[in-house]
C-alpha cells in the first residue's frame, strides 16, 4: 500500500482488508494514511477491527484502535474482551500494552473464565501476577480458580507460577482481604494454598487434579493428606490410583473419621476390595462395622448418590449384596452388632431394602430372632416400617411373631398401622391380648393411634381381643377411640358390646372423656350423642356441660340427650356479672336469656329445666327484665308472658324439690329412692324429654363462655384436660384485644367458627 492520501479513499473494507492480511508493512501505511485517526471508519468496523488485531497479537494497531478508550472492555461473542483474547494467544507485548491503556484485570467472559485462567504463556502469567489489581481467587462459572483450572489442564509450570505468586503476594496483604475460594483464607505457605486447592478439586470430584496435586507437589502437599476426611473423600471418589498415590505416602488404609472407616465409605466394588487387599480390618468397630453398616439407610443413600440415575434402585441393592459378599469373604463377623446392639438383619429390616437382602443374609444362617439393645427383633423393626415382605419371610425363615421387647411389646404392637402386617402376624398365631409394659393390647394402641384403623381395630377384634381390657391407666379401648376422636373405631367397639359403664374409682367414663372439656368439639359432640344413644350414663360428667354446649353452637339435640341421660340443671356462681347480666347466679335459662335464644328459653321454661335462681327470672324481676329491654332482645316477650301471672304452685314446688335432690351423681338414686310418684319422678329426672332441633346460638357465644370460665368461683386445677382449649383461646383472644379488634373480627382472626369449633 504506497499511494499516497490524495490518491486513496479510505473506507470500512479497506481497514478490515488491510488486517486481515496480517501484513505489518500494510497496516503501518494504513495507519500513515488516516494520521493515525479513527475517524474515516465507522464503529461497527471498528469494533471488528479491534477484536481481528486481538487475534494477530499487533499492539502498536490495537493502540491506534483504542486511542479514544471506548472500545477497551469491547466484547466478542463469547464474551471476551482483547485482554482475554490476548492471554489466552500468549501476546505479552499486546497485555502489557493494554493493561497500561487501563484494561480490567479481573474482566470475565461467559463461562466466567479471567485473563490469568486463560492465559498459557509463562511470560503472560507471570506479568498477569505481578498486576497489584490481579484477583488470583476469582471463580469462573463451574466454581474453579485458575490454580483448579491449571491443575485439570495440567500446566505444571502454571501452577507453580500461580501457588509461589499467591504465597508471596499474601505475604503482604492481610488474611481477611486475600482468599482462593469464597470462605478459605489463603495463609502464608505453600501448603495452605495447596489444602485449599486439594479442597476444591475434592468438590468438584477432580481426581486428575488431585493425582497431579499430590504427585506433583511432593512434600507441600503432605499436610492435606494427613488429614483423616481427605482419604475417605478420596476413598468415595473411587479412583484407585488416587487413594493408592495417598496410602504409598503413609496413611492407615484403617483411619477413622466421624465413626468410619475408609472401607465404610467406598462405594465401589473395585474400591473396597482394593482396601481389603491392602489390609483393611473387615471386622474393624466404631459405633458399627464395615458389614452393618452396608445394610444401613446411610449406606443406601451414599450408594443413591453415587449411582443414581445410572443404576435402578434393585440395581444398587444387587451391588450392596455383593459388597456384603465381600466383606464376608474376607471374614465379616455376620452376628456383630453396633453400638445399638443391631446385627447386620436388623439393620436390613429396617425398611431400607427390599427381601432379597435378607434372604440373602439368612441364607447365610444369621440368627433371626437376635434382639438389639431395647430387646427389638428383626421382625419388631419390619412391622415398625410397615415392610409386608420382609416380615413375611422372616417367618418362613423361623422368627418368633410373640418375642417381646425390653418394653413388653411384641411385633403386632408394633403392626397395628399396618392392616396386613397385622393379619399375617394373627395367622401366625400372634397372641392378640399381649400387654406391654403400661398394659396396652395390639387393640388399644390400634384404637389409640389417629388415623381410625377401624379396619385393624375390627381384624383384631374378630380374633379374640378384648374389647373390655384397661391398660395400667385405666383406658380401655374404647376410652382411648373417645380421647383421640377416632369415631369410625370407637362406633366398631360400641357395636362390639365394649363396656359403656363408669369407672368409680376413676370417676370417669367413655362420656366424660369427650365431654368434659371447656369446648368439646362437633366431633365428640356427635361422638357423645351415639353412646348416649347406647344407653350411656351421664355420671361424671360436669354438669356445666349443658351451659357450654348451648353457648357454643349445639342445635339442642345433645343438650336434650344429656338432660335426659341425667345432667340436672345446674347454676354456676360467679365472683362477678358479666355480659351486663345483673345477677352473679347463672343457671342454662340465664345463659338462654343471656345470649337471646328463644328456642332454648322455650324449651328450658316448657320443660321444668329450671334451679332455685331462675325463680327470680320468672318473678317479673325488674333489673332481668330492664337488662333484657336494654338489649332488645328477642326472649324477653315471651318472659314477660310466662311471668304475666305468679308462678304455679306445682313448679315452684318442683324446682324447690328439684334442687333439694341436689346436683350430684347420686341424685338419681335420692330421685329413685324417694316416695314421690312414678310420674313425678321421671319429671325429675327428665327422661321423658321430646328431643327435638332447637336454633343454634350464633355470634358472642364462645366470648360468652370465656368470661363464665374465667369468673367461675369454684375452678379445677389449671392443669386439668379441661383447660386445653381455653388456655389457647386466651392466649389468642388477649392478643385479638390488644390489636383492638371487634369481636366477629377477633373470632374470625381466631379462626374459630360460630357454630362449632371443628377439631380439639
Amino acid at each position: 500500500m504506497e499511494e499516497t492520501k490524495d490518491q486513496v479513499q479510505l473506507d470500512d473494507s479497506i481497514l478490515l482488508r488491510t488486517i486481515s492480511s496480517g501484513c505489518l508493512s500494510d497496516i503501518n501505511n494504513l495507519l500513515k494514511l488516516c494520521d493515525h485517526k479513527t475517524t474515516p471508519f465507522s464503529s461497527h468496523a471498528l469494533n471488528l477491527a479491534v477484536l481481528q488485531a486481538c487475534n494477530i497479537g499487533n499492539a502498536h494497531l490495537l493502540q491506534f484502535l483504542l486511542q479514544d478508550g471506548i472500545r477497551l472492555e469491547l466484547r466478542d461473542g463469547n464474551g471476551n474482551t482483547p485482554l482475554l483474547i490476548s492471554s489466552t494467544k500468549g501476546f505479552t507485548d499486546v497485555v502489557v500494552k493494554l493493561l497500561s491503556m487501563g484494561a480490567d484485570i479481573n474482566a470475565k467472559n461467559n463461562n466466567g473464565d479471567t485473563a490469568l485462567m486463560l492465559a498459557t504463556s509463562r511470560e503472560v502469567i507471570q506479568f498477569l501476577l505481578e498486576n497489584q489489581h490481579l484477583q488470583p481467587h476469582a471463580q469462573n462459572s463451574t466454581g474453579n480458580t485458575a490454580l483448579i483450572s491449571a491443575i485439570e489442564k495440567s500446566y505444571v509450570e502454571k501452577v507453580e507460577l500461580l501457588i509461589n505468586a499467591v504465597v508471596n503476594l499474601n505475604r503482604q496483604v492481610s488474611k481477611s482481604t486475600l482468599t482462593l475460594q469464597p470462605g478459605c483464607l489463603v495463609s502464608s505457605s505453600v501448603e495452605s494454598v495447596i489444602e485449599c486447592a486439594v479442597s476444591q478439586a475434592f468438590e468438584s470430584n477432580n481426581t486428575k487434579a488431585l493425582i497431579f496435586l499430590i504427585s506433583e507437589c511432593g512434600a507441600h502437599s503432605t499436610a492435606v493428606i494427613q488429614k483423616p476426611e481427605t482419604f475417605l473423600k478420596a476413598v468415595k471418589l473411587g479412583d484407585i490410583q488416587l487413594i493408592e498415590l495417598m496410602l504409598d505416602s503413609g496413611l492407615d488404609v484403617d483411619r477413622v473419621h466421624d465413626s468410619k472407616t475408609p472401607l465404610m465409605c467406598a462405594v465401589h466394588l473395585e474400591v473396597i476390595n482394593f482396601l481389603l487387599n491392602k489390609g483393611a480390618n473387615v471386622n474393624f468397630k466404631t459405633n458399627t462395622t464395615p458389614l452393618i453398616n452396608a445394610l444401613s439407610w446411610n449406606y443406601f443413600s451414599d450408594i443413591y448418590r453415587a449411582f443414581h440415575p445410572q443404576l435402578s434402585s434393585k440395581e444398587m441393592e444387587e451391588k450392596i449384596i455383593l459388597v456384603a459378599d465381600s466383606f464376608l469373604k474376607h471374614g465379616a463377623h455376620l452376628e456383630d452388632v453396633d453400638e445399638c446392639g443391631c446385627t447386620a438383619l436388623i439393620e436390613a429390616s429396617k425398611g431400607c431394602f427390599s427381601a432379597d437382602v435378607l434372604k440373602y443374609l439368612l441364607d447365610k444362617g444369621v440368627n433371626i430372632n437376635k434382639k438389639e439393645n431395647e430387646g427389638l427383633t428383626a421382625l419388631h423393626f419390619a412391622a415398625k416400617y410397615h415392610k409386608f415382605d420382609l416380615a413375611e419371610v422372616l417367618l418362613k425363615y423361623g422368627a418368633l411373631v410373640n418375642l417381646k421387647s425390653c418394653d413388653g411389646c411384641t411385633p403386632l404392637h408394633h403392626a397395628v398401622r399396618d392392616l396386613h402386617i397385622v393379619k399375617l402376624f394373627l395367622e401366625n398365631r400372634a397372641n392378640v391380648n399381649s400387654e406391654d409394659d403400661l398394659g396396652n393390647t395390639p387393640l388399644s394402641l390400634a384404637s389409640k393411634f389417629s388415623g381410625d384403623r377401624v379396619n385393624v381395630v375390627q381384624l383384631l377384634i374378630s380374633y379374640g381381643s378384648d374389647v373390655n381390657h384397661k391398660n395400667i391407666s385405666g383406658m380401655s379401648p374404647l376410652w382411648l377411640a373417645a380421647q383421640n376422636l377416632n369415631t369410625k373405631c370407637f362406633e366398631l367397639l360400641l357395636n362390639a358390646k365394649a363396656d359403656l359403664g363408669p369407672d368409680q374409682l376413676q370417676q370417669k367414663s367413655a362420656l366424660s372423656i369427650l365431654l368434659n372439656k371447656w369446648l368439646p368439639s362437633e366431633q365428640a359432640q356427635r361422638m357423645a350423642e351415639t353412646l348416649i344413644d347406647h344407653g350411656a350414663s351421664a355420671e361424671f360428667v360436669r354438669p356445666d356441660v349443658i351451659h357450654r354446649l348451648i353457648a357454643s353452637g349445639n342445635d339442642g339435640t345433645l343438650v336434650q340427650k344429656l338432660m335426659k341421660a341425667g345432667i340436672c340443671p345446674t347454676v354456676l356462681v360467679l365472683k362477678k356479672t358479666i355480659f351486663n347480666w345483673p345477677e352473679t347466679s347463672i343457671s342454662p335459662l340465664a345463659v338462654s336469656l343471656i345470649l337471646d335464644s328463644v328456642d332454648f328459653t322455650h324449651y328450658i321454661i316448657n320443660n321444668w329445666y329450671l334451679t332455685k335462681s331462675d325463680i327470680k327470672i320468672l318473678s317479673r324481676n325488674k333489673e332481668i327484665l330492664n337488662c333484657l329491654e336494654k338489649h332488645k332482645t328477642k326472649t324477653l316477650p315471651y318472659l314477660q308472658e310466662v311471668s304475666q301471672q305468679p308462678m304455679r304452685l306445682e313448679l315452684l314446688s318442683f324446682i324447690t324439690i328439684s334442687s333439694a335432690l341436689g346436683s350430684n351423681r347420686d341424685r338419681h338414686q335420692r330421685v329413685r329412692n324417694s316416695r314421690l310418684p312414678v310420674p313425678f319422678q321421671d319429671k325429675l329426672l327428665f327422661t321423658k324429654l321430646e328431643v327435638k332441633v332447637l336454633d343454634a346460638i350464633v355470634g358472642r357465644g364462645l366470648i360468652f363462655l370465656h368470661q363464665l370460665t374465667k369468673y367461675q368461683a369454684e375452678q379445677e386445677d389449671k392443669d386439668s384436660q379441661f383447660y386445653e382449649l381455653y388456655v389457647d383461646f386466651c392466649k389468642r383472644y388477649s392478643s385479638c384485644r390488644h390489636d383492638r379488634l371487634s369481636v366477629p373480627s377477633t373470632l374470625s382472626r381466631l379462626g374459630i367458627n360460630i357454630k362449632y369449633l371443628k377439631g380439639q
